[in-house]
């Protein structure tokens, strides 16, 4: 555990010099403009979501006949759940519709560091592109059952406190391990032995997943730093934990 917190924290300050030497800093943007299209398309889908299943409780329930406490408790409860969906939506789509992206800046990071050029394969790249594809939308699935799982516990006392701590774990694990498989596909994993790898380094997935969720919560800015910063700072430290077995 020490040793994967401290390849973290070495492998942000180098990210900063990383992306200065291999000319990275224009890829701030795509992800930035491909959070915003993304933010107000769900943003319209989720409210009218947010909207009906408001109204299909209050028609089951007939919360018209209760207080106006509890009138406000069914809006607020569904009001963070549905936050709560929509951000795991909203993150796990944009993971996946910037695989692409963000295999081919892990594979510049390894070159800037190394000085290893990869060959160029169409086969090979649009095997990756699948590949980050598919481990996105599993790790999505699980992420959903999970999230499920865990507001079920809200409703139990005492166990509710911890639900949002659960979460954070949740998402921050699953989207640690994206980053770092950009990396080990490049290595010949398969799939298996990419998650065996994020388990076998748990500390490392969950934390930087946890850094990447609090740098795209930064307003404005984060949608733009988060995505580039921590798939080149998770690729440094993948390459430094592939390197100390």
């Amino acid at each position: 555990m020490i040793k994967s917190i401290r390849y973290i924290i070495q492998s942000y300050i180098e990210a900063f010099s990383i992306i200065e030497k291999g000319n990275l800093k224009k890829f701030y943007f795509l992800p930035g403009l491909i959070s915003i299209a993304l933010f107000i398309l769900l943003y319209y889908f989720s409210s009218y979501i947010s909207f009906s299943l408001f109204n299909q409780i209050e028609r089951i329930v007939n919360i018209k006949q209760y207080s106006n406490l509890a009138l406000l408790v069914l809006k607020l409860l569904v009001l963070v759940i549905g936050f709560l969906v929509y951000f795991l939506i909203y993150k796990s789509l944009l993971l996946i519709i910037l695989s692409p992206f963000l295999s081919y800046i892990s594979e510049r990071t390894e070159s800037t560091l190394t000085g290893v050029s990869f060959k160029f394969s169409l086969k090979e790249n649009i095997k990756f592109v699948f590949r980050g594809i598919l481990l996105s939308s599993r790790y999505f699935a699980i992420e959903i059952l999970g999230t499920i799982f865990i507001l079920l516990l809200g409703f139990i006392p005492v166990v509710n406190l911890f639900a949002p701590l659960l979460l954070l774990l949740l998402q921050g694990y699953f989207s640690g391990a994206s980053f770092a498989d950009y990396t080990l596909e490049r290595k010949g994993m398969s799939h298996k032995d990419s998650s065996n790898f994020s388990k076998k380094h748990f500390t490392f997935s969950l934390i930087n997943g946890i850094i990447f969720l609090f740098l795209f919560l930064i307003p404005i800015i984060g949608i733009f730093i988060a995505p580039l910063l921590t798939c080149v700072a998770t690729t440094i430290g993948t390459l430094k934990l592939l390197d100390n077995k």
